[in-house]
C-alpha cells in the first residue's frame, strides 16, 4: 500500500531524553513493529490509527538534554485537523515524551547499581503504545519462550497478518 499524505510536525519531549536509546532499546527491541528501519537519528516505521495504516518517520533534530523529534505521518488520505491532533497525542505517548524522570535521576544517585545504569542508558524512555492489542501480542509471544521463539512467533503473525507499507522510498511490514 502506497501512503503519499504527508503530515508533518515537531515534538518537544522533557529531557533528559535519548532518541536512539528510546526507540531503540539495546537488548534489540524495536519501538514499533519488528520491521521497522532505524538508521541513525531516524526511524521509519508503521502503525494502524482508527484502523488506517499509516507510515512513521521520526527523526532527531535536538539533543539528549534539548530534545525535539520531527516527525513524518504518512496516510492513503488527507488528515483534518482532529485526527492530526489526535495522532500528535498518541504519538506523544508512544514516544514518552512528556515522562519526567528527573525523580529517578534524583533517586538513583543513592544506589551505586541504580547510578551505574542511569549513566550507562542516559535519557532512554519505556515505550508507551497505547493501544491493548500490540501489548498483548508481545505478552503471548515472550511467555515461557527464549527471544529466538519470541522473534520467530512475531515474524509468522507479522507474515500472515501483517500489512505492509511504502512511503518515503521505504517499504515497511
Amino acid at each position: 500500500m502506497n501512503l503519499e499524505e504527508e503530515y508533518s510536525v515537531e515534538i518537544e519531549a522533557i529531557p533528559p531524553y535519548n532518541f536512539e536509546l528510546t526507540l531503540r532499546k539495546p537488548a534489540g527491541w524495536w519501538w514499533s513493529t519488528p520491521y521497522e528501519d532505524f538508521k541513525k537519528d531516524t526511524c521509519w516505521s508503521v502503525t494502524r490509527f482508527n484502523n488506517k495504516l499509516l507510515g512513521l518517520k521520526l527523526h532527531s533534530i535536538g539533543t539528549i538534554n534539548k530534545p525535539q523529534i520531527q516527525c513524518t505521518l504518512y496516510s492513503r488520505t488527507k488528515m483534518n485537523i482532529g485526527k492530526k491532533q489526535a495522532i500528535t497525542r498518541i504519538l506523544k505517548r508512544a514516544l514518552k515524551t512528556e515522562e519526567d524522570l528527573s525523580e529517578f535521576y534524583k533517586l538513583s544517585q543513592k544506589d551505586l547499581i541504580l547510578r551505574a545504569v542511569a549513566k550507562d542508558l542516559y535519557g532512554m524512555h519505556t515505550v508507551g503504545w497505547p493501544e491493548l492489542f500490540p501489548a498483548l501480542i508481545l505478552a503471548v509471544t515472550l511467555q515461557m519462550a527464549s527471544m529466538k521463539r519470541s522473534n520467530q512467533m512475531m515474524n509468522l503473525l507479522t507474515a500472515k497478518y501483517g500489512d505492509q507499507a511504502s512511503f518515503d522510498g521505504k517499504t515497511i511490514r
